[in-house]
């Protein structure tokens, strides 16, 4: 049965090559993307592990008022 498939799969491969080259094609992308944001998020959720005080890290924030408005 899984040799009938592969024929018709390959039959219709050689059929549609405009059709399985975009198949291919986004796969390609689909993959590539999960690939570099799973890079971009690990890079960003390790900043400061190198520290050995990592628990005594903090963020300053600076608070603007002018006019009644406020910015963060």
């Amino acid at each position: 049965m899984l040799k009938n498939w592969l024929k018709i799969y390959l039959r219709n491969t050689i059929k549609n090559k405009g059709f399985t080259f975009l198949t291919i094609l986004g796969l390609a992308i689909g993959i590539a993307g999960v690939i570099f944001s799973t890079l971009y998020w690990k890079d960003e959720t390790s900043y400061n592990q190198w520290n050995p005080n990592i628990g005594r890290v903090f963020e300053t924030l600076t608070v603007f008022q002018r006019g009644g408005e406020t910015w963060p």
